[in-house]
């Protein structure tokens, strides 16, 4: 056979094979790379205030709307709460104070991804996630899978509905927690740009429409 015909043939066979593996490899990339973060294993739970002092200093930390560097804590009531280290490092995210904070909060086992914004049910993963399941708990809601599944769960991991507070002093809500609920993807959703400024405080209601930001947020692509 004339070789330059066996070359041109392996390499569609090649592509064939990529094009039709790619979206389990990708799906499972994503899994492992999620499985890998574990909150007890993120270092100290809460910036001290040298270690925050440097974060500054390095400009390291998110800046407000107004002006400045998130701050070290903040006050919810007589409270105070103190920004999450191991949640910056390992997610990005601006919480203060924890799961623990968050009064009524509670745990389901096993996690959702959210692989395609287009997809009203994510992929949902029964064994694993980012916290460790406290002593005592049983899972809530239809996730329960009779594969892994029992009265108890017999999986040591999963989500809390929230993870503590945002700048403003509002429950910070974990997309990653297992959501039997989900009625609209998040393209889908009306997101609201720059939400804390008092100009779109007439926007905080439920719209049939979508806003203009999301494709923007989103670049059509995940970036979450």
């Amino acid at each position: 056979m004339n070789t330059r015909l066996v070359k041109v043939l392996c390499m569609i066979l090649c592509t064939a094979f990529f094009i039709a593996f790619f979206p389990v490899l990708f799906k499972i990339n994503a899994a492992e790379s999620y499985t890998a973060l574990k909150y007890e294993k993120g270092g100290m739970e809460f910036f001290d205030r040298t270690v925050y002092e440097s974060y500054k200093k390095n400009n390291q930390l998110p800046t407000l709307p107004r002006g400045g560097a998130v701050p070290f804590s903040i006050k919810k009531g007589t409270n105070t709460y103190y920004l999450n280290y191991r949640l910056f490092t390992q997610k990005n995210f601006v919480v203060y104070g924890s799961f623990k904070s968050v009064a009524g909060n509670y745990f389901k086992c096993g996690y959702q991804l959210h692989n395609d914004l287009d997809n009203k049910m994510p992929e949902i993963e029964y064994d694993g996630g980012y916290f460790l399941k406290p002593e005592g708990i049983s899972c809530k809601g239809k996730e329960q899978n009779p594969e892994t599944h029992g009265d108890k769960c017999k999986t040591n991991r999963g989500e809390w509905k929230y993870l503590g507070f945002d700048v403003n002093g509002e429950v910070f809500s974990n997309m990653w927690m297992i959501n039997v609920a989900t009625e609209t993807t998040f393209r889908e959703r009306n997101w609201i740009k720059e939400p804390w400024s008092k100009n779109n405080e007439v926007k905080k209601v439920l719209t049939l429409s979508t806003s203009t930001y999301n494709n923007a947020a989103y670049n059509d692509s995940l970036q979450l």
